[in-house]
This record gives C-alpha cells, sequence and structure tokens, in this order.
C-alpha cells in the first residue's frame, strides 16, 4: 500500500495553510506574482537565462544537455554497450536516444502515457521498442533485461513498491537499475516552478493552496504560458490543467528521500550505491555554496537536488518451488575508496547465504574499480567458499 502525506501535513508538521485559507492564497498568489515579474524575478524561475519553457524545442534541449551528467554517473557501475536496456518512464522518447548516441545497445522504453509512446514513436520508433506500462505492470518477460534505469520518475509513480517489483522481475540475474530523481522537499518539489516560480512553495503552503493559486494565475495575463500546454497540433492554451486536483494528487506521490530508504528496505534487490546530489550552481550560483547541506541529516531533504541509487538483482535466483526472495535482511557495503558505509540487504528468507568479497560488473562480471565491497549470494546447501 503506498502511503502519502495527508494535503497539509509534511513529514508530519502542519503548514500554515491550515488556518487562515483565503489569507494563505492571497500570501501565495503575492509572493508567486513578486516573482514573476522584477526585481524579484531574477529570483525565481522565470528568468531570461531559464528559457526551458519557453517551447518544446528548449524543453527537450535542456533536458537532453543532461544526459552526459547521467551517463557519468551511470558509467561507473554498468556499461550500456550491447546490452538490452529499459528507460522507465521513457516520455516522448529524447533522453533514450540521447544516450543510444553514446553507445550500442537495445534499447526499450516504457510509459504508463500512450499519448507521450505515440510521440516517441513517431520520432523515434526506428530504434526502439515501446511499450505501455500500467501504475504496476511492465509487459515484458522474465529476466530479460540487463540494465534499467529511472531519470526523474519516481515521484510519479502512483504505486512505487508494485513497480519496482516489476523491474526486478523482468532484470535479469545480476542486472542493475539505476534510480535517479528529485525528492519531494527539494526547491522544486511541487513541479510547479514555471507557474509559482518561488523556492520550496510546498514547504510553505499546501499542495491545495498552490493548484488554486495555480489556476488563477493560469488564465491571468501575468503567466507566460509554459510550452507543455500549449497544444503542438493548433498552438492554442491547453485548458487550465490546475483546476483537476484528482490529476495531481496521482501526479506526484510526495516521495522523500527517509520514504525510499524505507522502501528499498522492502525490496530484494541489494543497494550498491548511494548519493545525494546537491545544487550545481547551473540556474543560481548561489546553489554551489549550498552543495554542502545535502549531506547533512534533515536538511538533505530540502537541499538534495537529486538522489541517485543504484540497485543490484541477486545473482542466485530461488529455484521454481521456493519461496521468493523479496524480505531480505541487513548487508553492508563499504566504500573502501571513500570510507563511507552504505546499508543493504543480504541473508533472504529463501535460505541465502553470503560472503564478502570484490565486486563485480553484475552484467559483465568483470572486476569492477569502484572499490565496491559486496555480499555474494549462494544457496544455504552450497558450501560457502573460503
Amino acid at each position: 500500500m503506498q502511503i502519502r502525506n495527508p494535503p497539509n501535513m509534511i513529514n508530519g508538521y502542519t503548514t500554515i495553510a491550515q488556518e487562515a485559507p483565503m489569507l494563505t492564497e492571497q500570501l501565495c498568489r503575492f509572493l508567486a506574482l513578486s516573482f514573476l515579474k522584477p526585481p524579484l524575478k531574477r529570483f525565481g524561475f522565470r528568468t531570461e537565462s531559464i528559457n526551458r519553457f519557453d517551447s518544446m524545442k528548449t524543453y527537450i534541449e535542456d533536458r537532453v544537455a543532461q544526459v552526459s551528467a547521467y551517463q557519468r554517473l551511470f558509467e561507473t557501475f554498468a556499461s550500456f554497450e550491447g546490452r538490452t536496456i529499459l528507460d522507465l518512464g521513457c516520455n516522448r522518447g529524447y533522453l533514450l536516444h540521447s544516450f543510444l548516441q553514446y553507445e550500442s545497445f537495445d534499447a526499450i522504453g516504457a510509459d504508463i502515457d500512450p499519448t507521450m509512446l505515440a510521440m516517441a514513436r513517431k520520432d523515434y520508433g526506428h530504434e526502439m521498442q515501446l511499450i505501455q506500462t500500467t501504475a504496476t505492470t511492465i509487459p515484458l518477460p522474465d529476466h530479460s533485461i540487463d540494465i534499467t534505469y529511472t531519470v526523474d520518475t519516481v515521484e510519479h509513480l502512483s504505486r512505487v513498491k508494485d513497480i519496482f517489483l516489476e523491474v526486478h522481475r523482468v532484470l535479469k540475474p545480476g542486472g542493475i537499475f539505476l534510480v535517479h530523481f528529485n525528492p519531494w522537499l527539494n526547491p522544486y518539489g511541487s513541479h510547479l516552478e514555471d507557474i509559482i516560480p518561488f523556492p520550496w512553495p510546498h514547504t510553505i503552503f499546501s499542495m491545495k493552496t498552490l493548484l488554486k493559486v495555480a489556476a488563477s494565475l493560469y488564465d491571468s495575463p501575468h503567466y507566460p504560458t509554459a510550452c507543455y500546454f500549449i497544444d503542438e497540433q493548433t498552438g492554442l492554451k491547453k485548458p487550465n490543467p490546475y483546476l483537476d486536483l484528482t490529476h495531481w494528487e496521482s501526479y506526484l506521490n510526495h516521495m522523500t528521500i527517509r520514504r525510499f530508504h524505507s522502501l528499498c528496505q522492502e525490496l530484494p534487490f541489494e543497494q550498491v550505491h548511494q548519493e545525494r546530489i546537491g545544487f550545481g550552481g547551473k540556474t543560481f550560483k548561489i546553489g554551489r555554496l549550498l552543495r554542502g547541506l545535502s549531506q547533512l541529516r534533515i536538511l538533505d531533504e530540502f537541499f538534495t537536488n537529486a538522489l541517485f541509487t543504484v540497485l543490484s538483482k541477486s545473482t542466485w535466483l530461488p529455484s521454481a518451488g521456493s519461496r521468493d526472495n523479496r524480505a531480505a535482511t541487513n548487508m553492508r557495503m563499504t566504500n573502501i575508496g571513500s570510507g563511507t558505509t552504505t546499508v543493504g540487504r543480504s541473508v533472504s528468507e529463501s535460505g541465502v547465504r553470503g560472503y564478502t568479497g570484490v565486486r563485480q560488473d553484475p552484467v559483465s562480471g568483470t572486476p569492477h574499480s569502484s572499490g565496491f565491497l559486496v555480499t555474494k549470494y549462494w544457496p544455504v546447501e552450497k558450501p560457502i567458499p573460503s
């Protein structure tokens, strides 16, 4: 069961928006308008230098420009070359297409939105397979994927645990799951920065208040309409998207770093690596000065630009008659290069023991240079290597 915070709560703390709805709506609207025009506009997310909302062309170019950074993150743990790769939440396919410019691999893009998939097929259907998922299923055979990655999608999944279990099912033994997403409490966790352009609005106001203000601004002359709210066929502005509260309740799951960590403890994956990525300073130079706050407990929820996690599927598979190894317990993996420690899981309910050894690339089996020590799994009836 997916647990979400109540609409006026953030991690158990009541927002001021519960007290005086009209007053807080007025205050929120005042702040939003102030950051949409000078002098505060230069401190918001709709400045002259932030042009990704101006057209779909600039929006996609901005997203694709980040692929080299994703590749640097990913290549430490796995290479795409010659393997079968699944992009979970591929949207229009532009990230998967961009990865194909760096390496040659069998590409599969998966998304729940048929409209996005239709656009992806039109642009990139000749170079990738595209499939439609549900909230809980991926239409692929067991053990058919070498590596799955997901970028900026986790916060939109309505059934995170179920779809992660599906990723585990379709991965080959030893397969890798690369997870990159923006935690809920970071400056733009509300995903409203194009219309509520000041940072951390959802930590001050409830989402209900933010959506009411967004709805009023959308039809006002003060709001420069974001590109994704312009119909590409007609060029006309789409109907007000902020009036559908039900859609927004399902659009964001309020996934924090702590909630994601708890979720990982319930999954059959081994956690190989996790890092909190601070602000790079590209949008606001002051962000570079705040990078260190992403490494401090509690503050990390607010100052982590993205959480990057590497999960691995065990190389040992239970026999057909054994219990599924979904309830695994504690393992430690130590990065001997930096001295940091990551908690993962090992001995499972299905009777798997482990020993510690030098990490190998889970797909190719070659020794890995990252310096991680991991637990390798063996069935209890098999002698444990000395």
